[in-house]
């Protein structure tokens, strides 16, 4: 006699089965053909596709901490109330106030969320050094 042990253990099996017949017959057709040498070649590149996340995002993040620094002096004459400061200051420190959104501007302005030319005017206000720095920094990107 079969026990219940014994029969789940062989459903299992035959399900392993199935699904390996399964993937060698979507590998086989001429349309998953396609599919396959798509999955094949990601899993491929995956490693590289890694490496330049992790390097776009350490530029993002050197570049977000040098703006950050150039904005926090504007910023913070702005909260002391000593100086009238002007709406293009007030959008610099709204897109460079903080590390989060310097490098969310950044992200944004490097892949067309944002145009990169309004943030170009906004960093009028530090100065023509930190202008040139961005259009470098869009340029490398």
């Amino acid at each position: 006699a079969v026990t219940p042990v014994q029969q789940l253990s062989v459903l299992r099996v035959s399900r392993i089965f199935q699904i390996c017949h399964l993937v060698d017959l979507l590998r086989v057709t001429p349309f998953f053909g396609h599919l396959w040498v798509f999955m094949v070649s990601f899993r491929r590149s995956l490693a590289a596709i890694c490496w330049i996340a992790f390097l776009m995002t350490t530029m993002i993040y050197c570049m977000a901490l040098v703006l950050l620094s150039a904005v926090t002096g504007v910023c913070l004459s702005e909260t002391d109330g000593s100086e009238q400061i002007g709406t293009e200051a007030s959008l610099l420190c709204t897109q460079f106030g903080s590390l989060r959104s310097s490098m969310m501007t950044l992200f944004q302005a490097v892949f067309g969320g944002m145009l990169w030319g309004e943030v170009l005017d906004a960093l009028s206000v530090i100065g023509e050094f930190y202008q040139v720095l961005l259009v470098a920094f869009i340029v490398t990107m």
